[in-house]
């Protein structure tokens, strides 16, 4: 383990390819898609001061924020890929979708996936997140 930082927030944007697929994503004047984030593995025990999931009609923005000096996010700087769980994302596929495939993307940009430590002149210091996701069948 990394003992150098506390990673205080995590954030990560994750963009749909044929988001017509997913249940609520075609309102364009109210995105509601059917998308929620469960954590799990190094967020798994963890309690955020702060959680938020914005739906777009193409995207989900989700971030949470935690006590650094209680609920640090631990990580491992060897962790080999595809690195630690964050957590699961459940997507539910509309009805009238037809076969074929949804494309799931992480934004690369730091705007959209970073996350925030202690490292940086003792305050926060952004780093880029992974530029993708791997996916597993119940």
């Amino acid at each position: 383990m990394d003992q150098g930082g506390r990673i205080q927030s995590i954030q990560f944007t994750v963009l749909f390819g044929a988001s017509t697929k997913i249940t609520g994503c075609g309102l364009q004047t109210l995105p509601n898609c059917s998308v929620s984030f469960a954590p799990a593995g190094v967020l798994g025990n963890l309690h955020p001061t702060s959680a938020t999931l914005v739906k777009g009609t193409s995207s989900v923005k989700i971030r949470y924020t935690f006590n650094d000096s209680t609920d640090s996010i631990p990580y491992n700087l060897d962790t080999p890929k595809p690195g630690d769980l964050i957590g699961f994302l459940s997507i539910g596929v509309a009805g009238s979708a037809t076969d074929g495939t949804i494309s799931l993307a992480i934004d690369p940009t730091p705007e959209a996936t970073s996350f925030e430590d202690n490292l940086l002149t003792g305050t926060s210091g952004r780093r880029s997140g992974a530029e993708s996701i791997r996916l597993t069948a119940p």
